[in-house]
């Protein structure tokens, strides 16, 4: 599925799809899951994930911070 994902969508419509689907998910359900899933990644891995989740946030989002 993820080969098809890559050849078939830009990274700009990827991204868009990730965003959909962590915003279906309850804040305070991801207040629980990033912690627990970040516990689980080495420190390179975490800087990865943040780099990738600030490519993926809106603009507009980031700025609620």
């Amino acid at each position: 599925v993820f080969p098809l994902l890559i050849e078939k969508f830009s990274f700009k419509e990827q991204a868009t799809l990730v965003w959909q689907f962590l915003c279906s998910i309850p804040v305070s359900m991801m207040a629980e899951f990033l912690p627990w899933i970040s516990s689980s990644l080495s420190t390179e891995e975490k800087h990865d994930m943040r780099k990738c989740l600030f490519k993926i946030v809106p603009e507009e989002m980031l700025l609620q911070e």
